[in-house]
This record gives C-alpha cells, structure tokens and sequence, in this order.
C-alpha cells in the first residue's frame, strides 16, 4: 500500500472517529432523527467530509466546513447545531519545556 494510500486511510478513519465521537451527531443518530437509515447518513456525511478535503487539499477553509456541518445536520437530520459545535475551536497547547 503506498504512503498517499495510507495517509488517506489514516484520515478516513480519523474523520470517522471524530463523527461518531460528536455529540450532537451521535444523539442524532441513536434518536434516528434522519429516519431509519440515520447510521448510513452518517457514513456517507464522513464521505462528504473526506471527499471535500480531497478536492480541495491546502484550500480548505474551516467556514467552508463550518456550512457544511451545518448544513447536512440541517437537512439529513434536522438538527439545529444550537451548541455552536460546527464551529472550530480556538484551542492553545501547553508549551513543553
């Protein structure tokens, strides 16, 4: 497997990880409020994500996934994303002397 393959793996299933860690995502999803399919919705929004990145690389800009987020929970499960958790969060790593 090449290292391009590898990297793209590594990314899906970190993507993946971080869906069904989402709070907001996961409730919606064990509520079926995207119907009974809720689970392959999910599945494919990570496509959407990972596929997005693909396309456009160094280009993508977090607003972009930012409407995004919102827009497919708007749509495909009908939640409003009152908590702000589509928005990036300015974290700061502690400095390691």
């Amino acid at each position: 497997m090449s290292t391009v393959q590898t990297q793209n793996d590594q990314f899906y299933q970190a993507v993946t990880y971080v869906f069904k860690s989402w709070t907001a995502l996961k409730l919606a999803v064990e509520m079926q409020w995207g119907g009974v399919d809720s689970e392959d919705k999910r599945d494919w929004f990570v496509d959407v994500v990972v596929e997005y990145f693909g396309k456009h690389g160094k280009g993508t800009h977090a607003e972009d996934i930012e409407s995004i987020l919102q827009q497919v929970m708007a749509d495909e499960f009908n939640t409003l994303l009152e908590d702000d958790s589509a928005y990036q969060k300015e974290t700061t790593l502690p400095s390691i002397s």
